[in-house]
């Protein structure tokens, strides 16, 4: 269920008849069997859909100028899917991590491609397409992420950089104040970008909270509320700019496009990843109990030079996954 999102095909109830699954020899090779059937993708795509927080995108409330309608949101659910999907099973896919940050192909059909602004494509069935690499790379410039976690019109740096540390960085997010003042019409000019708005919460006692995902929003900035991209914000230039720390150095980046090398090779990034989807395999987070399977699946991770194939196979063999502790008073075979 955790690698199809389905029942057991016959192979595996006729093993498990045989009590041939009882060893992680045994799982692993028929997780790496199953990781290769089509029925994996719809697995894929719920994983992803979780993992950023995607599924809303459907119901995502933008002005009438966009065109935007619930079936737009689907078609660009299905674009991740298949996005993710195809990193994992395409032939001589290396299936990386880094590939979720860096691919510049995707898959569209005739209205995502006029989003993105390309041509030549027509119909409603997604076909794969290579994506202008100097506007678009990875999972996160998409149009779902996008347009899921962006404004009714224009972008939203704080919604989008936030999501980004939570479930990019799995670092904790605490809850905005309930007294944050209002800006006022001094603190910002009437032409101001998004970004000038949203810089003033410098002025305001929220600030420190902000500056630790602001930067991960403002370089979305190039992206409107559907994921267009643009240079320019309310007749100015777009500023996509800035500097994080991601571990033990500063990366410093001119737009979105710079950032996502630097978090495919980014430790904590690769942890996170691994973090979320053990979760999504457990259905739960990870206990104090659980740690010597997370160190273990964490290990193997990155013995596999961060393949994320080999990281569902270690999950799926690992204690954590395959055991559970008996509840109290529970009789044992």
């Amino acid at each position: 269920y955790s690698l199809w999102a389905s029942m057991p095909d016959a192979h595996l109830f006729e093993l498990a008849d045989k009590g041939e699954l009882q060893s992680a020899d045994a799982i692993e090779r028929e997780a790496r069997r199953m990781l290769l059937d089509p029925k994996a993708k719809d697995a894929y795509g719920d994983f992803t859909a979780q993992w950023l927080n995607l599924e809303p995108v459907v119901f995502a409330q933008k002005v009438p100028e966009l065109n935007f309608t619930p079936e737009v949101g689907k078609t660009m659910l299905a674009e991740t899917r298949e996005f993710v999907s195809d990193i994992l099973m395409a032939p001589n896919t290396t299936g990386k991590l880094d590939l979720l940050f860096t691919s510049t192909t995707s898959f569209v059909d005739e209205t995502l491609a006029g989003i993105y602004g390309l041509s030549g494509v027509t119909g409603s069935n997604l076909r794969p397409v290579a994506l202008d690499p100097t506007q678009r790379a990875g999972i996160l410039p998409q149009l779902s992420f996008l347009t899921r976690h962006g404004d009714s019109l224009g972008s939203f740096p704080v919604r989008r950089g936030s999501q980004v540390v939570k479930d990019v960085f799995c670092r904790a997010m605490p809850p905005p104040p309930a007294d944050v003042p209002p800006l006022s019409d001094t603190q910002v000019a009437a032409n101001a970008t998004t970004r000038q708005r949203f810089e003033a919460h410098t002025q305001n006692p929220c600030a420190t909270c902000h500056k630790a995902f602001d930067a991960f929003g403002f370089a979305f900035e190039n992206y409107d509320g559907i994921g267009r991209y643009r240079t320019t914000d309310n007749g100015q230039p777009v500023d996509a700019s800035g500097t994080v720390q991601l571990g033990p150095n500063s990366v410093t980046f001119k737009s979105a496009l710079d950032l996502m090398p630097a978090l495919a090779a980014s430790d904590e990034v690769r942890s996170c990843v691994a973090t979320q989807w053990l979760r999504y395999a457990l259905r739960r987070q990870e206990t104090t109990g659980d740690m010597p399977s997370v160190d273990t699946v964490q290990k193997r991770f990155k013995d596999s030079g961060y393949d994320l194939r080999e990281l569902v196979v270690a999950i799926v063999s690992s204690d954590a996954f395959a055991r559970r502790t008996p509840a109290a008073g529970e009789v044992l075979p």
